[in-house]
């Protein structure tokens, strides 16, 4: 395919940017206040960044721009709003319009990243992960704190920042205009302000356009409850991601997302779900809470998957199943994933509650320990079942971290 086009671009603004330093006049930030470019000096970076190539000008149109977050996956909404943006000479058009024609190799990209990120640049790959979509950012991971890992469970000196500030700084460019995922990392416990980050998506005008949010920091109840006043602003929320929180909850919560991934069963309990249609839990500890959520009223829940570490008292995958089975859950569920440490000694006990488990149209069995045998057993009891990736017992991992203190290789 010709690239020509894309190669043309690139060389348009990184030319007019090399010409003059006033050649793009910045615009002033979505937030209102300081310039977005005034980032915390951290040590993202191991050098300070050097002054950035100025923007290309960036041209706004509302309704356009709404029409676009109402599907984003209709081309044709793209391909209006980039004629737009064209016509007032912001490159972001012409960006979009080459993505829609197959042109979007980050290779011919690479050069227009400090033009499109400005001080932000430097941090990409790092602190900063990004995904594209349609010419645009339109996924967005940030890491306040990349630990060095130098032998086991042992942390050194590692790489920080402010993650609300970069989160500030990020959303307020126009090459995240469109951006409709995103998540932070783990962090170290002195580095990482959730009431800080809260603050930057509450003040964000745009936060309503958000398909999914993930947390794997640890979050206090109260950060639940500020996300869930946000209300119809998070109307177009479809998943959200809440890797710990730390309990006991406090008032009641309600979300209207479609997917939900969390790591406590009571968090669920905690909260009202009336569009819960998929639920991930990765159980941090043995089976607790869980008849707390199966006497939760989740009416819409189509999916459930339940993951364990391999560190959990034995047999509770086998509890996993037996508690499902005797639920009002069992009735409405379709699929049931239970994966982590089912063994041939827990045959027997799934064995008993097959008639209830056959009612689901799909139960994974997969990535347990099952041997040939007991897969062969349950097989005939339980047609319904899938038993793919079977480990053996020298698969077993080590015990999980908790995520404040989880290292990295460098």
């Amino acid at each position: 395919m010709d690239d020509s086009r894309l190669r043309a671009l690139v060389d348009r603004i990184t030319g007019r940017a090399a010409r003059s330093a006033d050649a793009a006049q910045p615009r002033g930030p979505l937030f209102g206040g300081a310039a977005s470019t005034q980032l915390p000096p951290g040590r993202l970076d191991e050098s300070p960044p050097s002054t950035a190539p100025p923007q290309a000008p960036e041209w706004r149109n509302p309704a356009l721009e709404a029409l676009v977050v109402e599907d984003f996956e209709d081309e044709q909404r793209w391909r209006v709003w980039a004629d737009d943006l064209s016509e007032h000479g912001d490159p972001r058009g012409e960006l979009i319009a080459c993505a829609l024609s197959g042109l979007d190799s980050p290779e011919l990209l690479a050069p227009l990243v400090p033009h499109l990120f400005g001080p932000l640049a430097p941090r990409l790959g790092r602190a900063v992960k990004v995904a594209w979509s349609h010419g645009l950012v339109s996924s967005a991971t940030i890491t306040p704190f990349i630990p060095v890992k130098v032998g086991p469970y042992r942390d050194v000196e590692g790489l920080e920042g402010d993650a609300a500030a970069v989160t500030r700084a990020l959303l307020d460019l126009g090459v995240t205009r469109m951006v409709r995922h995103l998540a932070w990392g783990p962090g170290g416990k002195f580095l990482f302000d959730v009431d800080e980050l809260l603050d930057v998506l509450e003040a964000w005008p745009h936060v309503s356009q958000l398909r999914s949010l993930g947390f794997e920091r640890r979050l206090a109840w109260r950060h639940v409850t500020r996300l869930a006043a946000l209300g119809r602003r998070l109307e177009r929320l479809e998943h959200l991601r809440l890797a710990a929180v730390e309990g006991p909850p406090g008032d009641r919560v309600a979300f209207q997302v479609r997917s939900l991934d969390v790591k406590q069963p009571w968090v669920v309990a905690g909260g009202r779900w009336p569009k819960l249609q998929a639920l991930t839990i990765s159980l941090e500890s043995d089976v607790v809470g869980l008849v707390e959520l199966v006497a939760s009223p989740l009416e819409t829940l189509k999916s459930l998957t339940v993951r364990h570490s391999t560190a959990l008292r034995p047999g509770s995958s086998a509890a996993v199943l037996r508690t499902l089975a005797h639920s009002p859950l069992v009735d409405t569920l379709e699929t049931l994933e239970v994966t982590g440490d089912l063994r041939a000694g827990d045959v027997e006990g799934v064995i008993d509650c097959a008639a209830s488990l056959r009612r689901l149209a799909r139960l994974d069995l997969s990535s347990n320990f099952l041997d040939v045998a007991s897969v062969a057993r349950l097989q005939r009891h339980l047609p319904n079942a899938v038993f793919a990736d079977q480990r053996s017992n020298e698969d077993e991992s080590p015990e999980l971290q908790d995520d404040d203190d989880v290292t990295a290789e460098e």
